[in-house]
């Protein structure tokens, strides 16, 4: 509620016309108990979901019908106000253009144009988060209305929202997009451009999420306590980028798009602009060796396809012991396909110690990542990667020993769902003479529209936000959580192609909050006629812990449990 206040402050402050145009969601909340007061009584029994066909027929009780037109009104006050912000800001931003034009040969003319530029760019961010913000007001006060009365009045309206303008950002987006071009040619970037000021109060304000794009599809959350998680979110990022456009406009400091907040974010890894630029923070990495020993294995860095690009890093162990084979593990890396990289000093250290463990060439390749490389890219890559393990092992030195009748497959979190999406393609094309005897998933991202109880639980909130975050930045644009790629249950795939799909290891974390998925997803298969599913939990554990913690005793535990289904199969 701090932050709602907060808001309301200084909206009156900075944008006094706007502060009745956001939903008037507690005007909306003493309606509803007045109609259905809260004394203590079970909800009604629920009503079929209404359609406009009923609501036009009157088919359904008057306060269903009152209510309803009460929303519809709410729309329309934001569609009013949406499309007039948006028929004045392209009159602006033409006027901004020309003005720009005219001051080129001008510096001081042009930074205060760029200054103007700056002002207008942070007010349609701010529009952006107006509409997010109401949409997920709606979503709230609905989810509240069926809960109370038993009604399903929620799934029918949000399709309606959805054809609303003021829903749309696209005329926004590119408005911003165009913005921050025109400020690159104005700023120069050799500057600083950021006062310490504006700088600290972004990162002082929890903006650690945001909307899931700015060309966008909003999810639409099932669960009350997602709904006002996601309130809270837009509430805090609106306010963020309300206080940023006060400091702009307050004349104190050098300014620049960058002062304003990124569209999403994943702290310490990874900022997503408005204009689709990406910026990673990368952890501590290993360079290439060039084939020198450490640690009882050798590694070296190898191209995939260069037109790509597509690299990958090889393992092998030091003694070989008796064997003259050995096999092979193409490893897919986790990062929520938006981030992370084999040649990070976790996944080094894990696949260099498992390919002694094991007694086997590991090959972790390094695919393109999203969202410039939305899925399903990533799954090319790696297939791409098969391809490649079979053209070279007559070529390339390492793959001597290497037998590809004993190849497995493996990752773990979205590199666990890469696993799964290669098993399918390979069973569907033959890649000779690799053959794949396994797949071992080491806590596998998968997801859908549905929440698990556990990714509904308090303590998992920022996880969650986070996981929605790399979905909307990873699967392709217009689509939803059940995409086939996010959603395992949502693939046409034939009994004919399960009969004969590799036996499968699924390990999961105790601790972690897609415990439950990779448990479901296990399930899955066994129901589909897998012949071979193991699931292992590594009990008091979290997500990729093997990556955090690669010399951790569980971490051993785990490449034991890895190795002794590969000896069987």
């Amino acid at each position: 509620m701090k932050f709602w206040k907060s808001l309301s402050n200084l909206m009156e402050e900075t944008l006094p016309d706007w502060r009745d145009k956001f939903l008037s969601y507690k005007d909306l909340k003493k309606q509803l108990k007045l109609i259905y007061p809260k004394d203590g009584d079970k909800p009604l029994n629920k009503r079929p979901r209404l359609d406009d066909d009923q609501m036009e027929s009157g088919e359904v009780e008057k306060e269903v019908i009152d209510f309803v037109r009460v929303l519809e009104d709410e729309m329309e006050k934001f569609n009013s106000f949406i499309v007039e912000k948006e028929e004045d800001s392209v009159i602006k931003w033409k006027e901004l253009q020309d003005r720009a034009e005219k001051a080129k040969d001008s510096s001081e003319e042009l930074m205060k144009v760029g200054r103007e530029i700056v002002d207008f760019h942070g007010e349609m961010v701010l529009l952006e988060n107006y509409s997010a913000l109401n949409y997920t007001g709606l979503v709230k006060i609905l989810k509240k209305y069926d809960k109370r009365t038993g009604a399903l009045v929620r799934v029918p309206f949000i399709q309606r929202i959805m054809q609303q303008p003021f829903y749309s950002t696209h005329v926004l987006n590119k408005l911003i997009k165009e913005c921050e071009s025109m400020l690159d040619h104005i700023f120069s970037r050799k500057e600083p451009l950021v006062s310490p000021q504006i700088t600290d109060e972004i990162s002082g304000h929890e903006t650690e999420t945001s909307t899931e794009s700015s060309e966008r599809s909003l999810r639409i959350p099932t669960e009350l306590p997602e709904i006002e998680y996601m309130e809270s979110m837009y509430v805090k990022l609106t306010l963020s980028a309300l206080r940023v456009l006060k400091d702009i406009r307050s004349g104190s400091s050098t300014v620049s798009v960058f002062s304003l907040p990124p569209l999403q974010k994943a702290p310490g890894y990874l900022q997503v602009f408005s204009d689709g630029s990406v910026k990673r923070f990368a952890s501590e990495t290993v360079p290439d060796s060039a084939g020198s020993y450490s640690d009882g294995f050798k590694f070296k860095d190898v191209v995939i396809d260069s037109s790509k690009p597509i690299t990958a890093r090889l393992f092998v162990p030091d003694h070989q012991g008796s064997a003259s084979q050995l096999p092979v593990v193409v490893y897919f890396h986790g990062g929520g396909f938006c981030i992370c990289s084999t040649t990070w000093l976790g996944f080094h250290h894990f696949l260099g110690d498992f390919s002694v463990a094991s007694q086997s060439i590991v090959l972790s390749v390094d695919y393109r990542l999203a969202p410039e490389n939305r899925l399903p890219i990533a799954y090319d890559d790696c297939f791409r990667s098969l391809e490649w393990l079979s053209n070279s092992v007559s070529s390339e030195p390492w793959l001597k020993q290497a037998d590809l009748s004993r190849v497995f497959l493996s990752g773990d979190s979205a590199g666990g769902n890469i696993t799964h999406q290669v098993a399918i393609r390979a069973v569907r094309s033959k890649i000779s003479p690799v053959q794949i005897k396994g797949l071992m998933l080491i806590h596998p991202y998968f997801g859908s529209d549905k929440r698990t109880k556990k990714e509904m639980s308090e303590g998992a909130r920022g996880d969650v936000a986070m996981n929605d975050m790399y979905w909307g930045l990873s699967i392709p644009e217009g689509s939803n959580r059940d995409y086939f790629g996010c959603n395992f249950e949502m693939q046409d795939v034939s009994a004919a192609e399960w009969s004969v799909f590799p036996a499968v290891a699924v390990y999961v974390a105790g601790l972690d909050f897609l415990n439950e998925r990779g448990v479901m997803y296990a399930q899955f298969l066994a129901k589909k006629g897998v012949k071979e599913v193991t699931l292992v939990e590594s009990e008091g554990q979290n997500h990729i812990f093997h990556v955090f913690y690669p010399k951790s005793e569980a971490t051993l535990v785990l490449q034991q449990q890895m190795s002794e289904f590969m000896k069987i199969h």
